[in-house]
């Protein structure tokens, strides 16, 4: 079982290991999405680099379902195919919510699109409202016009709307009435980018915070293909209520039949336990238990370690002699096991690594913590230097290289 509570950004080291010692007696693909989970979670950037929306590299796509009904449940329904949008919550640290509305008490999350493996299809996002927007009777793929008021609503920025606060005074004009608020498309215009569309998106949001605790956030995204399994990029089953659980089950075990009749072998998708906060103090909890799940694993824990990272100090007082200065520097200790995975497991190592030492004025919050990622993806991938160094040493003041530099300058860019 994994268990992650985080009160405070401040103290996500600390809370993410106030886990039972069984929790680390076996090493599981379940633990690992749990571990994803946290990460995706606590990381806020302002956006994923090059005006790239930060729902590609961070964040929560969920969507409750109508489970058991004798369909699959990832297909997009015939209001989707129809209008051309799915829609879809968005939780991450500061956008959260207590449910996922419609009484719904289970259902799926997808990857982020910066994680996808091999042969999954991206998820693209047409438009974002910081509190639902009934978009099931909006025009354009749910984005724009709500057919149930007199009035014609447009996007946000056909309205001029490019800022937070100028969303929040439409708000109010419109009484905070859900369905005449105005949505933020994805698309570029001139030097307002998709990224701070997003990004608006998310500072709305924390104005009505208040009251949107009781009413989560709404994205629509481009309606996908009938039958995608396994490409679409689902990354798990959940369910925020007991009541949820034997559906997120029977979704699981759908989801492995599917792909065993399609493909001729099972994928397997762990059910995860979901705890939505209820108030602003608290924070949100993914929790992996085997007995949780409909199917067993069988081989999908395979290379997977029970820890990847011992443990983490920083160093306030190296010495970096190329720069000739004193800068910051994460070392980070890997267990046996953790010098040893290959690429595959880099995403969830270094989101281990993030849970433990993000909660330092060090860490760098830029789309990838500076180049902090980069330098331990070299490690990871380099047996030479991975294998050798008792520890770690990464350093947010180090520049952005490409990964064939880093390997080059022995993960020490400069």
């Amino acid at each position: 079982m994994y268990i992650c509570s985080v009160k405070s950004l401040l103290r996500a080291a600390a809370c993410l290991f106030f886990v039972s010692a069984s929790s680390w007696l076996q090493a599981s693909a379940g633990n690992d999405v749990a571990t994803l989970m946290t990460y995706y979670y606590n990381f806020t950037p302002r956006d994923c680099g090059n005006g790239r929306l930060a729902s590609n590299c961070s964040g929560l796509m969920l969507r409750g379902t109508d489970s058991g009904k004798g369909f699959h449940v990832w297909n997009p329904s015939p209001a989707s195919v129809k209008s051309g949008g799915v829609s879809v919550s968005y939780l991450r640290k500061d956008a959260e919510y207590q449910d996922l509305g419609l009484l719904k008490n289970n259902g799926f999350v997808l990857k982020p699109n910066d994680f996808l493996a091999g042969g999954e299809a991206k998820i693209n996002v047409k438009c974002a409202f910081p509190i639902d927007a009934w978009t099931d009777y909006r025009t354009e793929q749910g984005c724009v016009d709500n057919g149930n008021t007199a009035e014609k609503e447009k996007t946000c920025q056909d309205m001029g709307i490019t800022t937070a606060d100028a969303w929040f005074k439409d708000y109010r004009r419109v009484s905070s009435n859900h369905q005449k608020q105005c949505g933020f498309v994805m698309e570029d215009r001139g030097s307002f980018n998709k990224g701070d569309a997003f990004y608006q998106f998310l500072k709305s949001r924390a104005l009505i915070k208040d009251e949107s605790m009781q009413t989560q956030t709404e994205l629509r995204v481009a309606t996908w293909e009938q039958d995608l399994q396994p490409h679409l990029p689902i990354l798990a089953f959940i369910y925020t209520g007991l009541s949820g659980l034997k559906l997120a089950q029977g979704d699981q075990k759908d989801w492995y039949d599917a792909t065993l009749a399609k493909t001729g072998k099972g994928d397997w998708i762990p059910v995860i336990a979901v705890k939505l906060p209820k108030t602003t103090a608290q924070d949100a909890t993914f929790t992996y238990n085997t007995s949780d799940q409909g199917i067993p694993p069988g081989d999908a824990d395979n290379g997977s370690c029970d820890k990847y990272i011992e443990k983490t100090e920083w160093d306030e007082k190296y010495f970096e002699p190329d720069m000739k200065k004193i800068i910051p520097s994460l070392k980070a200790t890997p267990t046996v096991c953790g010098r040893t995975i290959g690429p595959d497991k880099t995403n969830v190592a270094y989101a281990q690594l993030f849970n433990l030492a993000a909660n330092s004025k060090n860490w760098n919050w830029g789309h990838d913590g500076g180049s902090m990622r980069r330098q331990f993806s070299c490690h990871v991938a380099d047996p030479r230097i991975a294998q050798d160094k008792p520890t770690w040493n990464l350093e947010p003041a180090r520049p952005y290289v490409s990964h064939e530099e880093a390997v080059n300058m022995d993960c020490n860019p400069r």
